[in-house]
């Protein structure tokens, strides 16, 4: 284990609920008993001595009202634990699945974290354009039993090191969820997922490009947990000559 990781980590996550400083913690020191990522080992390399963002970008949502909530991640675990305690990385995106999963949470600076009330429709698609130079991203988005909305992401991830950004989805019973992804990555070394996890008779519509990198490694994925949950995913790719891209649904 890397003690000086740890006391980053540790110091970062300073001022956090004690469940999540633990989890922190515990995903470092835990790690090396996972499995190895695909191709995980020039983004674990680079993690060894990060560069974690001291505060939320202003490009994120801020919205809390009764017909949803839309907040920075690190302001949502103080603000609704109950909610974050009990699914961050828990569901679509484990944490426990991978080595690399593993220090995504426990290197996770920024995001942003998304919530529709039960029997709740948006009519107005909501839109994540968050600009930010962090390595670790990470969105939460919960909709509840009998939810409708359609989400957005165009964000810009501007850092030039090994990028994993990851979005995790959790519909309830009888949700409705489109989203869609098309953003902007300026690194050579760039992972994204987008993984959900559907109670039954939820629908979920997945429209994402894959970016244009040197090399890239896309996930979409999701866990029908009930009867008559349905998802559709469709990809369009941006890769050049020379690009090495693996997409894995």
């Amino acid at each position: 284990m890397n003690e000086e990781l740890l006391k980053t980590v540790q110091k970062a996550s300073q001022g956090q609920p004690d469940w999540l400083q633990k989890k922190r913690s515990l995903a470092v020191m835990l790690q090396k008993r996972f499995p190895l990522a695909n191709q995980q080992q020039a983004w674990l390399t680079k993690w060894q001595q990060p560069n974690l963002a001291a505060n939320d970008e202003p490009s994120l949502l801020n919205h809390d009202g009764d017909d949803f909530v839309a907040l920075p991640i690190n302001l949502a675990v103080q603000k609704y634990p109950e909610l974050l305690q009990e699914n961050l990385m828990e569901k679509a995106v484990r944490w426990q699945d991978n080595q690399l999963n593993a220090l995504h949470l426990a290197l996770m600076d920024t995001g942003q974290f998304i919530y529709v009330p039960d029997n709740t429709k948006l009519e107005e698609p909501l839109k994540i354009r968050l600009v930010t130079r962090s390595n670790n991203p990470h969105n939460l988005i919960i909709v509840g039993a009998g939810a409708q909305v359609t989400i957005i992401e165009e964000s810009s991830y501007e850092t030039q090191a090994p990028l994993y950004a990851a979005t995790e989805i959790l519909l309830g019973t009888g949700a409705q969820v489109k989203f869609c992804q098309s953003n902007r990555y300026y690194g050579d070394l760039v992972r994204q997922a987008v993984h959900a996890y559907q109670a039954r008779g939820s629908k979920l519509e997945i429209e994402g490009v894959i970016p244009e990198n040197q090399h890239g490694y896309s996930s979409f994925y999701s866990f029908l947990d009930g009867s008559d949950a349905h998802w559709n995913v469709q990809l369009a790719s941006m890769v050049e000559a020379d690009c090495q891209q693996e997409v894995v649904t």
